[in-house]
């Protein structure tokens, strides 16, 4: 799914829901976060349908906001 919404260098599992994704370039808009905006790090808390996209490595400023899932058919 995040793969629609941004592309990453690197990435890791937080938990068994949870993902961190490293030098993100955002594809289209998600939530508040806009089209070709860079973040050091998205975490992508599936478990309880919230985004954290950190503004830089320097400092621990995110924005945070929750997201939910619609099935297509």
């Amino acid at each position: 799914m995040e793969r629609e919404f941004f592309s990453w260098s690197e990435w890791e599992e937080l938990d068994t829901f949870d993902c961190a994704f490293y030098g993100c370039k955002m594809n289209k808009d998600f939530g508040p976060l806009k089209k070709g905006k860079v973040y050091s790090c998205i975490n992508m808390l599936f478990s309880t349908g919230v985004c954290q996209a950190f503004v830089s490595d320097d400092t621990n400023e995110y924005i945070e906001f929750e997201f939910g899932l619609v099935a297509k058919e």
